[in-house]
C-alpha cells in the first residue's frame, strides 16, 4: 500500500454515515440532532413513537466509552426498578443495538436507544442566546 493511501484511510472518518429514512434495526432515521467526539444523535422514529439513537463511532477506544456509559445507564435503570421511582431529569434508556454499515466493506456500530427529548441542546442555546441575551 502507497503512503498516500496509508495517510488518506487513517483520516478517513470513522463516524457512521446515515440518511433521512435509511432503517438502524427497526428506527427510521429523521435527521442528525448533534455530533461530538464519539457519536452522532440522531433523531429516528419507530412506528409514530420518536426517539433519540446514540450510534458510536467505530475503531480507538469507543467500545470501551460505550460500555462505560451502558454501565451507568443499567445501573440508573435497575435503581429505578428497586425504588420504583424515574428519575425526572434524566432522558429515558431504551436499550443498545449494533448497526452494520455495508457500504466500502462491513463496519460496526454500537448504539444506544434513548426516549426522545425534544430538540437538541445546540438548538435550546441558540434559541436561550438570541432570547435571553438582549440585557
Amino acid at each position: 500500500m502507497e503512503t498516500t493511501q496509508v495517510i488518506k484511510k487513517q483520516h478517513q472518518s470513522s463516524h457512521c454515515k446515515l440518511q433521512r429514512n435509511e432503517y438502524v434495526g427497526s428506527y427510521q432515521i429523521e435527521e442528525p440532532l448533534g455530533k461530538g467526539r464519539f457519536s452522532i444523535v440522531w433523531g429516528a422514529k419507530y412506528g409514530m413513537k420518536k426517539v433519540a439513537i446514540k450510534v458510536y463511532r467505530r475503531g480507538g477506544n469507543n467500545e470501551d466509552f460505550f460500555s462505560n456509559e451502558i454501565s451507568i445507564l443499567t445501573r440508573i435503570a435497575d435503581y429505578a426498578k428497586e425504588t420504583q421511582t424515574q428519575p425526572d431529569n434524566l432522558i429515558g434508556y431504551i436499550g443498545t443495538l449494533a448497526h452494520v454499515a455495508v457500504s466500502n466493506g462491513a463496519r460496526i456500530h454500537p448504539c444506544i436507544v434513548f426516549e426522545w427529548g425534544g430538540e437538541s441542546l445546540s438548538g435550546l442555546l441558540k434559541f436561550c442566546i438570541r432570547e435571553y441575551s438582549q440585557g
